[in-house]
């Protein structure tokens, strides 16, 4: 239930706590966008000079410029205005840009990503409770009145952050992609995971609201800081694939979306995952070509009610589709728990030929999500294949 509910919020997070840095770059209405040259003091001859960029940057922000943690905002502005990454992000402009900086597109590195992470619960754990709220809340107030209400380790970590997503850029060329299979274990392994950090700490993992036992409802702070915490006690490769879906898809994906949208529409990942062409070879050069083996329907569907009384949790109504997709004795199955049609919970996909199922896997989250299965890439086919014609044959 973690998963689904609170983690949503976490990835809603990384992107309001970033791409509204550009508020802090940006000069007032007339000032003058230039900034001293690298090296040469800021330090005005009165205090509070609006005619210092960086100071009337950190008085913008909601800083002293003279506290401490106006002087640590001051001095990663400084570092960073004339850094060439920075500028090759935020435009030439340097800290004048008003361009978004959005951790999900910039191609973070792995090692990129889960720094980014790490100094995001850092943040969370240092920042006020009352400011939490800042960290979810969008748009330029929001991200002022955080670093305004941080102390002096929050605002370095905010620069940090920031500095480790610009320098931990990729090119385009090593982008990463992840097939449907292997995220659909990844969202799972995160639940498990978000479960076993709520556990640990003694949090409420209900998604309800509502105190279960001695759970309590966790902040919104010691959320974000489980975030960090959670993705780092994962296993690899779940880790890596974790941190891409946190950071990389964050605006593009909710998380729980790949399992509940390959359970809600079930023939793209028939065709990406149990399509005979992904069979190796050696089986699939048993196969007959497309046409060979017809068979008397393209596609039918049966519905009923699963009765079952040693897992009652796959009891209910059910939908079971056959799809007859080239004629050659493969046949796509797919069987789906339908008490709610809208988002069913629980689906077993398959590739049969004949009698024999080739693939399978069952989609649902939690436990009963099963790895994809395949059966061994010596075994013969032939007669399950014949032994399906025949008998169709003879039901004509």
């Amino acid at each position: 239930m973690f998963f689904r509910k609170h983690c949503v919020k976490f990835a809603f997070t990384v992107s309001l706590v970033t791409s509204p840095v550009a508020f802090a770059f940006a000069p007032e209405p007339g000032q003058n966008a230039s900034f001293p040259p690298p090296g040469q003091s800021t330090a005005p001859t009165q205090p509070r000079v609006a005619s210092d960029p960086l100071r009337t940057l950190a008085i913008k922000t909601g800083l002293d410029p003279d506290s401490e943690s106006g002087k640590v905002f001051i001095k990663w502005v400084a570092k960073v205005r004339d850094d060439p990454d920075w500028k090759a992000v935020i435009g030439e402009n340097g800290l004048a840009s008003s361009r978004r900086l959005d951790f999900g597109k910039l191609n973070l590195s792995p090692a990129a990503r889960l720094a980014v992470l790490q100094h995001f619960g850092a943040l969370a754990a240092l920042a006020p409770p009352a400011s939490c709220g800042q960290l979810m809340s969008g748009g330029a107030a929001g991200f002022g009145a955080l670093v305004a209400a941080l102390p002096p380790a929050g605002v370095e970590q905010v620069g940090e952050m920031l500095d480790t997503a610009v320098k931990g850029r990729r090119p385009a060329s090593q982008m990463e992609t992840y097939t449907t299979t292997e995220l659909l274990a990844t969202e799972n392994a995160i639940e498990k995971a978000g479960g076993e950090m709520f556990a640990r700490h003694g949090w409420n993992a209900t998604g309800t609201g509502a105190v279960t036992g001695a759970a309590r409802n966790p902040t919104g702070c010691e959320l974000m800081a489980g975030m960090a915490e959670m993705v780092g006690s994962m296993q690899e490769p779940d880790r890596t694939r974790a941190t891409w879906l946190i950071v990389t898809m964050h605006d593009r994906l909710q998380f729980g979306g790949i399992t509940n949208g390959v359970l809600a529409r079930p023939y793209p990942y028939l065709d990406e995952a149990l399509d005979e062409h992904m069979l190796p070879a050696a089986l699939r050069g048993q196969i007959g070509a497309e046409g060979s083996q017809p068979l008397p329907f393209q596609s039918f569907t049966v519905t009923g009610r699963w009765l079952n009384s040693t897992h009652s949790f796959v009891e209910g109504p059910f939908e079971m589709t056959f799809l007859n997709r080239r004629n050659d004795g493969t046949v796509s199955k797919v069987i789906r728990l339908m008490e709610n049609p809208k988002q069913p919970t629980w689906g077993h996909y398959a590739l049969d030929y004949g009698p024999m199922t080739l693939r399978d896997q069952t989609i649902a989250f939690g436990s009963a999500l099963t790895v994809m299965k395949q059966v061994d890439d010596t075994t013969t086919l032939v007669s399950a294949g014949s032994a399906f014609t025949e008998n169709t044959v003879s039901e004509q």
